[in-house]
C-alpha cells in the first residue's frame, strides 16, 4: 500500500485475523486471484486513492471502459509537499516520501535549510523538481508519472 504500513490504515483491523497474519509475515501470495484476498485488495485500492482529484478518478474509470460522466464527493485533505507542491502527504515532518516528487519530509521549511534523508537544501529539491520532475535523476525512477494528474497543487506553490 504505498509503501506505508499496513496497520497505518484504518480499515486494517476489520481485516479477518488470518488474513492479516498472513500479511504481516510478507512472502509471496501463491493464488492473488483467490477471493480471500478481496479484502486486502479493496483495502489497498481505497488507500491508494487517497486524496486524488475526482477528475483524475473519472478519467481512469473511462479508460477502463466504465461509462462514467464524473465522480463527485470530498477529496481526503492532504497537506502540500514542501518540495513540488502538490497535496501528498497525511502529517508534516513524518519522513513520508511524496509520490510526486520523492522527497522525504522532515519538516524542512527553509529553502536554504539542509534536509538530512534528501542530502540536499529544500531549494536544491525544489529546483530540481522543476527540472526533472524528481528531487534527483536517480529517484526519477520512483516518482508517480500520473502523479501531476492525480493530485491537487497547493495554491502556495512556487
Amino acid at each position: 500500500m504505498k509503501g506505508e504500513a499496513w496497520d497505518s490504515h484504518p480499515g486494517w483491523a476489520d481485516l479477518p485475523a488470518g488474513l492479516r497474519a498472513e500479511l504481516e509475515e510478507g512472502g509471496e501470495t501463491k493464488d492473488p486471484e483467490n477471493a480471500r484476498y478481496d479484502p486486502a485488495l479493496l483495502l489497498t485500492l481505497e488507500f491508494g486513492f487517497t486524496g486524488v482529484l475526482n477528475s483524475y478518478l473519472a478519467e481512469r474509470l473511462r479508460e477502463q471502459g466504465v461509462p462514467c460522466s464524473g465522480v463527485t464527493g470530498e477529496i481526503e485533505p492532504l497537506l502540500a509537499c514542501p518540495c513540488c507542491g502538490y497535496l501528498t502527504l497525511e502529517e508534516r515532518g513524518g519522513y513520508s516520501i511524496c509520490p510526486v516528487c520523492f522527497w522525504e519530509d522532515d519538516g524542512v521549511d527553509e529553502p536554504s535549510a539542509l534536509s538530512g534523508p534528501n542530502h540536499m537544501t529544500l531549494g536544491e529539491g525544489q529546483k530540481s523538481f522543476a527540472r526533472l520532475g524528481a528531487v534527483t535523476q536517480r529517484e526519477r525512477r520512483f516518482v508517480d508519472p500520473e502523479g501531476p494528474r492525480k493530485y491537487p497543487r497547493s495554491p502556495k506553490a512556487t
